[in-house]
């Protein structure tokens, strides 16, 4: 009874088992060759991971469960929420002597339009605001040492600014809803 358990023992450890559903991509080896380091890529369905190197002085900043959009390069118009699933505390290295950590984001694969490899850009999100007024970061200039913008009168007004991404700025206070800023 040992010897027969011994070898089913054995036998399960031949077996291939993915944690997740999904499609076989590649199979990389056949039966009775010694495996090669990536034996089986798979597209797990309904959502994937995209890889990112961060630097070190960025890495801080990434955290597990934080919220990040991707869009692919090669569709521009979409844009796919996601978050991050997995942060490496170990470095790579590069010839460089540059130092960046792997970060995992899980998100929704469903659109047909994605494949794999497909380069992307990640944008992770600190900080969230909703339904709050904004305008172009290019409205919002300094006037006598505070932010203001130039409403289509003519007029200056000193406006107290929020959240930012670079592009719109959130505007707290200074104009109303339906106020026309003119970008300077």
């Amino acid at each position: 009874r040992i010897s027969v358990r011994e070898k089913e023992i054995a036998l399960e450890k031949t077996q291939l088992r993915s944690p997740n559903d999904g499609v076989i991509l590649t199979l990389e080896g056949h039966v009775w060759e010694s495996p090669p380091t990536s034996f089986v890529t798979l597209a797990t369905a309904g959502y994937t991971y995209v890889e990112s190197s961060i630097s070190e002085d960025e890495i801080e900043l990434v955290k597990v469960w934080q919220k990040a959009t991707i869009t692919p390069s090669a569709i521009p118009d979409a844009a796919f929420e996601g978050e991050v699933y997995y942060v490496s505390n170990i470095g790579d290295t590069d010839n460089n002597g540059i130092v960046t950590y792997k970060v995992y984001i899980k998100y929704d694969s469903t659109d047909p339009r994605l494949r794999t490899a497909m380069n992307v850009d990640i944008s992770f999100i600190s900080k969230q605001a909703k339904d709050v007024m904004i305008a172009p970061i290019k409205a919002v200039f300094p006037y006598e040492n505070t932010p203001h913008v130039l409403l289509k009168d003519g007029t200056y007004k000193q406006v107290m600014t929020g959240l930012s991404d670079g592009k719109l700025t959130e505007i707290m206070s200074g104009v109303k809803e339906g106020d026309i800023v003119m970008i300077k």
